[in-house]
């Protein structure tokens, strides 16, 4: 490194030292409870996070989330608006800040706040996808086109 120490000091990301890299501003937030999940989806693969984890750049996170949120995530109808906002690639979608971030997902009312916050991943895609359905007020049509486009999750889900 010494050999290259003029031009690490030229650079704006580093830390007390030449040879340190900038500390990172959310450090705090990997202690915290998250949901995690990885940039690459071919299914809804969030999960719940307590213990304080470090992660690679590979995996994601929501920092101190909702307990409904998990819930919601899981579902057919977050996957539906994944479909429209997201980078599709092989098999999948890239969920990216800067395009998952966009989805707008509403609070619930207190009766589905209650029930997606009980949550315990033993339920089924369709079981969640339901309560969804249900705590947004979705009419038939709605929850059929849903289900429909996002029919080839039934080939992905295990």
């Amino acid at each position: 490194m010494k050999a290259n120490e003029a031009d690490l000091r030229k650079r704006s990301d580093q830390g007390k030292f030449w040879w340190e890299l900038r500390s990172c501003a959310y450090y705090p937030k990997f202690a915290n409870p998250k949901i995690a999940y990885n940039r690459f989806q071919v299914k809804p693969a969030f999960a719940a996070v307590k213990d304080p984890i470090f992660n690679n750049d590979a995996v994601y996170f929501i920092p101190n989330p909702p307990e409904w949120l998990l819930g919601v995530l899981n579902s057919r109808l977050l996957w539906f608006f994944v479909m429209f906002y997201c980078i599709e690639i092989q098999n999948g979608y890239q969920l990216l800040e800067t395009s998952f971030g966009d989805i707008y997902i509403p609070t619930p009312d207190e009766k589905f706040i209650e029930k997606l916050s009980r949550l315990d991943g033993s339920i089924g895609l369709d079981e969640v996808t339901n309560l969804c359905f249900d705590a947004y007020n979705l009419d038939q049509e709605v929850r059929d086109l849903i289900t429909s486009y996002t029919a080839k999750l039934d080939k992905t889900i295990t």
